[in-house]
């Protein structure tokens, strides 16, 4: 999703999950869930969810 996509929403929820190591599936599912809890699914409403690995 590009800037000029994000623009058509009225709202848009950005999460970065920062971790030491990369995510299983069922943990990164559960931040979705999560995630998808906070957006309510109308077509105005975005969500951008990024997982990161802290690198060392």
């Amino acid at each position: 999703m590009n800037e000029e996509d994000i623009q058509q929403f009225q709202n848009v929820i950005k999460i970065y999950v920062l971790s030491d190591e990369q995510l299983n599936e069922e943990d990164a599912d559960i931040f979705r869930e999560f995630a998808m809890d906070l957006v309510d699914g109308k077509d105005f409403c975005a969500l951008i969810l990024d997982f990161h690995v802290n690198g060392e």
